[in-house]
């Protein structure tokens, strides 16, 4: 008698348990598709009104089932990488594919230029000029020019495929030089024009010069290069450092934000908040508020909260939350608890108000994003456009993760409906932290639009990471299938990942075999054990950050044994008494 095979098939989401197996626990994973019904995925025992393949295992060699992405590109990966929680029986959490590396692509769209670092072996040089007379060259990270005299203008060109970041910049010089060179930029439309914008002089008695950048007048994102021209006379030049140095802003730092999650904090004891939030710092809490239908049935509460804040110079901003926001099921509900708030603010004196209010979504939580991230998207931009159209002036605040920074559609719907972004830039590397915020920073200042960073202190549990690798023919526990649509009845093909207890042979898809797991504190992600590192950092990036015109201050989740705080407390200096103002484009 042949052992049974498992199933993987596709069922409606209602299909019951086989008469023979009351107790099935097969493994099942919700799908989410385009103009579909509710439908799991599911590996085990056939079932009547499924549809799918036979796979050459028995049911109870399957300890996990979910879908593949089409960002995974497992038929393309060549590591798996699996992160369940510590401890965990085997079974998926997120998936994370490690491709071959891409072809570079002599087209590609250019790249942010290099902050804080030598840059002057990265750049390509072209000399100009109808007299000849200029010869320059490139090596070990240096740049040498030579010119000889001559009436006409002539000089080098200095380029590379890059934009600039949309801050407050200087060129740093480190050079030897005989003559004055003088060293202008140019953005494409300059270019075209044959002209440049001087930045100054580099001068044979300084060696060193700091050049700020222009601060309107040409388009960042289209620099096409530095111009150096040489002096009438004949002259070298020796440059052995070009670098692009933040300019921070004189003004005093935006204010330090937390959250108030739970609403009893505030109004159990008002005046323990108050302090908590001034004696680490923070000067704008996003506090959950209660709401019931269109009304705060708490306002007179929220109302003597909120004056006691503003004397206290913290700004107060209510905070709503949930990935299921964005399903069009959940709009209307949604936009009528913002226009609670709105109602709300009309009917209190200012100090009593609400400074906004701040959406924290995550669409991506939902079970079956992944393989209809496009749909949610779509819902979560629809709901933007109704906040914004529901919240009567009200300033808007979204929470967005880091790596939305390339999601151009959501990003769009972002910047016609926020007044601000909080960031959720959660990573304790600095060089990290800095390289998945300057981007948001720069699409600030393009679209006018303030973005707050935020990072990560509260605790986060050990998750273990688990790689598998291609199995090249050996047996296998990981296994990418492909079910084509006259298998599963869906209308376009789909990968599902299986994971099998033990590893096995002739499975009909992709194979990768284990090869090792290694323990993930949570250290890469919060400063919780790292209080210091916290606190130092903190006014870095706060005084470099600055430098953009859109950056609106840091946020700390759950910051209460990691941040102390930084400026002086308002009741004791006058100055500070005042709230934060609304963000710059809500004013």
């Amino acid at each position: 008698m042949a052992a049974p095979q498992a199933w993987l098939q596709v069922c409606p989401a209602d299909t019951p348990m086989t008469p023979n197996a009351p107790h099935d626990t097969a493994p099942w994973f919700p799908l989410s598709l385009p103009d579909s019904p509710a439908l799991h995925l599911r590996a085990g025992p056939q079932l009547p009104n499924c549809r799918g393949v036979a796979l050459p295992v028995p049911p109870e060699q399957i300890a996990a089932v979910r879908t593949a992405t089409p960002s995974d590109r497992v038929a393309d990966a060549r590591t798996v990488l699996i992160y369940r929680p510590e401890p965990a029986t085997p079974a998926f959490g997120s998936v994370e594919t490690i491709l071959p590396p891409a072809v570079p692509d002599a087209a590609a769209a250019r790249t942010a230029a290099p902050l804080r670092s030598n840059f002057a072996g990265q750049l390509q040089w072209r000399s100009y000029g109808v007299e000849e007379r200029v010869q320059a060259h490139i090596a070990d990270g240096r740049l040498a020019v030579q010119c000889r005299g001559g009436a006409k203008p002539a000089g080098v060109l200095l380029s590379a495929p890059w934009t600039m970041p949309q801050a407050a910049l200087a060129l740093a010089v480190q050079y030897r030089a005989d003559g004055a060179f003088a060293l202008s930029l140019a953005d494409d439309a300059a270019s075209h024009d044959e002209r440049s914008m001087p930045l100054g002089q580099l001068g044979p008695a300084a060696g060193a010069a700091l050049l700020p950048l222009p601060a309107s007048g040409w388009d960042p994102a289209h620099w096409r290069h530095f111009v150096l021209a040489c002096p009438d006379s004949a002259a070298t030049l020796a440059i052995d450092s070009l670098q692009l140095q933040l300019r921070p802003s004189a003004a005093l730092a935006p204010a330090r934000a937390t959250w108030i999650w739970r609403s009893k904090e505030w109004l159990s004891d008002p005046a323990k908040v108050l302090a908590k939030a001034r004696r680490h710092g923070m000067r704008t809490l996003f506090i959950t508020v209660p709401t019931q239908g269109a009304t705060v049935p708490q306002s007179g509460r929220l109302a003597a909260f909120a004056k006691k804040a503003a004397a206290a110079g913290i700004a107060l901003w209510a905070v709503e939350g949930d990935p299921h926001m964005a399903l069009p099921d959940h709009h209307a509900a949604t936009t009528g608890r913002l226009r609670a708030f709105a109602a709300y603010n009309r009917k209190v004196e200012p100090a009593a108000r609400l400074h906004g209010v701040q959406f924290d979504i995550e669409p991506y939580l939902i079970d079956g994003y992944g393989t209809a991230s496009a749909r949610f998207d779509h819902g979560y931009a629809q709901l933007l456009a109704q906040l914004r159209a529901a919240a009567q002036g009200m300033p808007l605040d979204f929470v967005v993760p880091f790596w939305w920074r390339s999601k151009d559609t959501l990003l769009d719907a972002l910047a016609h409906a926020a007044s601000i972004v909080t960031v959720m830039d959660y990573r304790t590397d600095e060089e990290q932290i800095r390289s998945f915020a300057e981007p948001f920073l720069d699409w600030g200042v393009r679209h006018r639009v303030d973005v707050r960073i935020a990072l990560e202190s509260g605790a986060i549990g050990p998750e273990r990471q688990h790689r598998y690798v291609r199995a090249g023919g050996e047996p296998a526990e990981l296994w990418a299938i492909p079910l084509m649509p006259q298998d599963s009845g869906l209308a376009a093909p789909l990968d599902v990942l299986v994971l099998l207890k033990q590893p096995q042979t002739g499975l009909p898809g992709m194979a990768f075999r284990y090869s090792g797991n290694r323990l993930l504190d949570g250290s890469a992600t919060t400063f919780q054990r790292q209080p210091e590192r916290l606190r130092a950092l903190l006014p870095r990036l706060e005084q470099d950050f600055s430098a953009w015109p859109s950056f609106a201050g840091m946020a700390v989740h759950e910051p209460w044994d990691a941040v102390t705080a930084p400026v002086p407390d308002p009741v004791q200096d006058p100055a500070q008494r005042q709230p934060t103002l609304p963000p710059s484009s809500a004013r």
